[in-house]
C-alpha cells in the first residue's frame, strides 16, 4: 500500500527578490543552505532517468505490494533496498540511496535539466 496523504496546497505570490540561483561552485562538502546531506547530481543525463524511473517503478511497487499500512510500507522499502543495493553501488538508483524511494526520479529529472535540487524526501518520519 502506498501511503497517501490529504494535504491543503496554498497558492501564494513568490517574491522575486528571495528568489536566487544557486551555482555548482557555491556547493561544498557541507552541503547547501541547511541541507548537510546534499549530494551533487550534476552528472545525471537522461540515460539515468530513464533507468531511475524504471527501477524505482519497480522498487515502490514491491513495496506497495508487500505492505498494509503506511509503516509497512516504509519497513518494505527499507529491507527492499538493503536486498537489492547491499553495496551501495550496484544497479540502476545506487547513485540515488541517499534520497527517499519516491522522489529518486524526480531528482534525477530535475539534475539531468540542469537544476541544482539542493532539498528533497518523501515526508517521511516528521520530516
Amino acid at each position: 500500500m502506498v501511503p497517501h496523504f490529504d494535504l491543503e496546497i496554498e497558492i501564494a505570490p513568490i517574491d522575486p527578490e528571495l528568489l536566487r540561483v544557486i551555482w555548482i561552485d557555491e556547493v561544498s562538502t557541507d552541503g547547501v543552505g541547511d541541507n548537510r546531506l546534499y549530494e551533487d547530481f550534476s552528472g545525471t543525463d537522461w540515460t539515468d532517468v530513464q533507468d531511475v524511473i524504471e527501477a524505482e517503478s519497480a522498487l515502490l511497487q514491491e513495496a506497495s505490494q508487500r505492505s498494509a499500512s503506511a509503516d509497512e510500507f516504509d519497513l518494505a522499502i527499507d529491507e527492499i533496498l538493503e536486498g537489492n543495493y547491499p553495496d551501495d553501488d550496484e544497479g540502476s538508483v545506487s547513485w540515488f540511496l541517499g534520497l527517499d524511494l519516491g522522489v529518486m526520479s524526480a531528482v534525477a529529472a530535475l539534475s539531468a535539466s540542469g537544476s541544482i535540487p539542493t532539498t528533497s524526501c518523501r515526508g517521511t518520519g516528521g520530516r
